[in-house]
């Protein structure tokens, strides 16, 4: 009676959705292990060494303009901080020496920054360092 059962066209479909059910699991499993990584928000930070208009023009300050670009596959937060040529001043357009920016992937910001130079001493673009910040 068992051997009349199995040779019904039900067992054979049910056998065969079964098989096909097995390796569609297979092969999504292999797939997750397979994929591609996405890569971590990263930066590059590009100044211009060629000064540029100050959003608000002050007697002594010479600005410079900074391209921020997340080179990664995914958004980042970026702490970008100034480090002043010799002894000059520097700050970001809004007074201050380090500046927070959100980034999607490939997406890039220019930020401003205002150098100081004291009495005769010329003034030089600023190194503006952003690095990874961890949310």
């Amino acid at each position: 009676m068992s051997e009349r059962q199995r040779s019904g066209a039900g067992y054979y479909l049910a056998a065969s959705l079964f098989i096909l059910l097995l390796l569609a699991a297979v092969a999504f499993v292999v797939a997750m292990v397979l994929r591609p990584s996405v890569e971590p928000a990263q930066a590059i930070v590009v100044t211009d060494r060629a000064p540029v208009a100050c959003p608000v023009d002050r007697k002594g300050t010479t600005c410079y303009d900074t391209l921020v670009t997340n080179t990664g596959g995914a958004q980042g937060t970026f702490s970008c901080r100034l480090l002043p040529a010799g002894d000059t001043e520097a700050t970001f357009s809004d007074a201050t020496t380090a500046k927070q920016v959100t980034l999607g992937a490939s997406e890039s910001v220019h930020v401003v920054s205002e150098v100081t130079a004291p009495g005769t001493t010329p003034a030089s673009a600023p190194r503006v360092l952003c690095t990874t910040v961890d949310t």
